[in-house]
């Protein structure tokens, strides 16, 4: 695995962490700004987790998928139950 791969998958996690932390919604920006990164940088993809949203104020908002793959399920907690916010 390339050395941008890895830094995917850690921004993937991290993203991941917040998501489930604010309820499967958080804004682009305060991911951007958490983690230091341009919006750019977001890795985005097939089967990523989430999906970016334009918000009725001209915000993108992160929302976490509903579906989360066997695989994928090793990125969460224990605790986690794989639903969405609704």
């Amino acid at each position: 695995m390339t050395h941008e791969n890895f830094k995917k998958l850690d921004l993937r996690k991290e993203i991941i962490k917040m998501l489930i932390h604010n309820n499967g919604r958080v804004s682009e920006k305060s991911v951007c700004d958490k983690l230091n990164i341009q919006p750019n940088e977001i890795p985005w993809g097939y089967k990523i987790g989430w999906s970016r949203c334009l918000q009725p104020d001209q915000t993108f908002h992160l929302f976490m998928n509903d579906k989360i793959s066997s695989e994928e399920f090793t990125l969460f907690p224990d605790n986690f139950t794989g639903k969405c916010c609704t």
